[in-house]
């Protein structure tokens, strides 16, 4: 009888240990590094974990345990991610912001703004001007293309803006650009340029930003001269 006893006490707290096991609730967290290439590795660090979700804070998602990640813009991310359990059960989520570096150059990587100036806006007026340092005041006439109004007062062909140079491309690849006259860039044809990605340099500051024309008005004669951009900001 005693031996019994013993053996149902045995399988019963055998029971026991196993269901506190199955019980165990995950426990979600990540360690990373980076490099000035845009590209994030991720280590999966978690506890009791069985599927993982990740939210990479730039609109990207992974079921990957421990993913690869490439950035397109170096900057500041909030990067999630979620552990869980057996069918899904249970979850534990950690989140935290990382930063990705970009080169070792004058970078602009802040939010980015759009400016616009409207058909046949006065481009004398500081608020159709983007200025984005003191020696560079962006806008354009009511036709031909872009110029430098802090130092120029029209456009030169092959020349405007003034005091600035632009190639296609990354802000992770700026210092290995080729760079030209914003014209040289697109050929005479500014309406080419629209939606692709370019790194703007302003020569006298030194400073890269990313720049995206969005719309381009008629340059001709008798043009309106409107046009909008998105571009970089200071962190």
């Amino acid at each position: 009888m005693k031996n019994r006893l013993s053996k149902i006490a045995l399988l019963s707290a055998t029971f026991t240990l196993l269901f506190a096991g199955c019980k165990k609730e995950p426990t979600a967290s990540f360690a990373y590094s980076a490099t000035d290439d845009g590209v994030a590795h991720f280590t999966n660090t978690s506890e009791n974990g069985v599927s993982y979700e990740w939210d990479f804070g730039d609109g990207t998602k992974s079921k990957t345990e421990s993913p690869t990640h490439s950035y397109e813009a170096p900057g500041t991310y909030f990067v999630s991610m979620t552990a869980y359990s057996k069918k899904e059960k249970k979850s534990d989520k950690v989140s935290q912001n990382i930063v990705i570096p970009g080169p070792a150059i004058n970078i602009w990587n802040g939010p980015t703004m759009t400016f616009t100036k409207a058909d046949g806006a006065d481009w004398t007026l500081a608020a159709n001007q983007d200025r984005i340092t003191n020696n560079v005041w962006i806008t354009r006439a009511n036709n031909r293309g872009l110029f430098n109004i802090a130092d120029e007062v029209d456009y030169s062909d092959f020349v405007s803006p003034t005091k600035t140079e632009w190639a296609y491309g990354s802000l992770f690849d700026a210092e290995d650009l080729t760079y030209n006259s914003w014209e040289n860039l697109h050929g005479s044809s500014p309406n080419s340029m629209i939606g692709k990605d370019v790194v703007l340099h302003l020569t006298e500051d030194d400073i890269y930003l990313s720049f995206k024309l969005t719309s381009w008005a008629s340059g001709g004669a008798g043009g309106m001269g409107g046009f909008s951009y998105e571009r970089s900001t200071q962190p």
